[in-house]
């Protein structure tokens, strides 16, 4: 019977260290598989990269609560070129303004001296014109003979008649030559003696057949009369 009992404590301890033993391997094994597994787990956090999340533009309410100030710094720092270049603009224009105004100015006083001079050159004419005809000719006449003619009988009433015999009383004279000179001193149209006399009728009696006229048909009308009395004493005396 003890036998017995012995042989089952022997098979007992024989199955306990066979369980015993499977154990332990089995723990190695489990033990081993675990540390792989960690190995594995760790190379996996360390190979994949952590996923970078996207930036999201700021809100309007985030902008308005103060969350985009950098991106209306930037928003401000990309207008200050345009700004700049407005400005340099604007200021371009307003001098060009500025000189087109001038240059209307300017040409608005030339045109007004322009006009003002015209005016004045055209008054100036006018009178001139005015102190003719009240010489006695009409403004533009240059011929001597026309001009005696004309004041003859404007001023003294004479006619034809008279202006035949004034006519051959200066053909004898001077032959109607301005600048005719005698020996004697006696000068012009009339042939004053001295010239210097006309002087009284204009201060151009050197050259003006019109006041060596006038004062030569005052000296006929003054001395003879008429310009028939003055030519009939010349006929009578070759000299008047």
């Amino acid at each position: 019977m003890w036998r017995v009992r012995r042989l089952l404590q022997h098979a007992a301890v024989a199955v306990g260290v066979s369980a015993l033993a499977a154990g332990v391997v089995a723990s190695g094994l489990n033990q081993t598989s675990a540390t792989e597994t960690a190995a594995v787990s760790s190379v996996s956090r360390v190979a994949a990269p952590t996923p970078v999340q996207p930036m999201a533009a700021p809100s309007a309410d985030a902008l308005r609560a103060g969350d985009g100030s950098r991106f209306e710094r930037n928003t401000r720092s990309d207008t200050r070129p345009r700004l700049s270049l407005e400005s340099a603009l604007l200021t371009r224009s307003k001098a060009l303004d500025s000189q087109h105004a001038a240059r209307v100015k300017q040409q608005k006083a030339i045109k007004k001296k322009r006009a003002a001079a015209a005016a004045a050159k055209k008054k100036a004419a006018a009178e001139r014109k005015k102190r003719i005809r009240a010489l006695g000719y009409e403004p533009g006449t240059t011929n001597p003979r026309d001009i005696a003619r004309q004041i003859m009988n404007s001023k003294y009433g004479w006619g034809s008649s008279e202006f035949s015999c004034y006519n051959k009383l200066i053909m004898s004279e001077s032959n109607w030559v301005v600048t005719a000179a005698n020996p004697s001193g006696a000068y012009g149209i009339p042939q004053s003696l001295p010239g210097s006399k006309m002087a009284s009728a204009g201060s151009d009696w050197r050259t003006n057949p019109a006041t060596q006229i006038i004062w030569g048909l005052r000296y006929v009308k003054d001395v003879y009369g008429t310009p028939c009395g003055a030519w009939s004493f010349k006929q009578g005396h070759n000299w008047y």
